[in-house]
């Protein structure tokens, strides 16, 4: 039997050599096509949304492209190639999508923008009702039972920080 190549090249490239590092941008038409999809229609969806009466503050528009330009750069710069070769600059690629990119992008409340866009009747949209904050509030009441040490558990802390974040979502809609 002959061997195969098992030799695999990642999504971001092959890791970039220090002098070429600044030229290493990932320009993958799928990629670059799905982010200019994305905000193309959402703009399209606060548009018809504004154009209805019930359209989107200009803080909900700048927290969704905030997070979708942190998206674009964490995905298109430098910065993913880099991340093939060392293990420190992906866990930083992951931690701004994760901590940074995802709570601004939902912050910008896409969903009904994205249904607007598609012109979804209103009436079709179950997933777009208020959730429920009881799993939020009952988080919370643990965590003051148990004293500042669960607060500073990472986990929980974790957890109450991004139930703050849907508690506060949830307030001003």
């Amino acid at each position: 039997m002959l061997a195969q190549d098992t030799t695999t090249v990642p999504y971001c490239g092959p890791p970039p050599s220090p002098a070429a590092l600044w030229l290493s941008w990932n320009f993958d038409p799928v990629l670059v096509g799905a982010l200019a999809a994305l905000a193309c229609l959402y703009a399209l969806g606060c548009t018809r949304l504004d154009q209805g009466g019930g359209g989107r503050g200009a803080g909900e528009k700048a927290a969704f492209y905030t997070g979708w330009l942190i998206t674009a750069l964490a995905l298109v710069s430098p910065l993913c190639p880099l991340s093939v070769s060392l293990f420190a600059v992906r866990v930083g690629q992951h931690m701004m999508l994760t901590l940074l990119a995802a709570p601004l992008v939902v912050a910008g409340r896409p969903a009904e923008a994205l249904a607007a866009a598609f012109a979804v009747p209103s009436r079709r949209r179950p997933w777009l009702r208020p959730a429920p904050l009881w799993p939020v509030r009952y988080v919370w009441r643990q965590q003051a039972r148990a004293g500042p040490q669960a607060v500073r558990a990472v986990p929980l802390g974790a957890l109450r920080r991004f139930s703050f974040l849907v508690s506060r979502s949830r307030a001003v809609t």
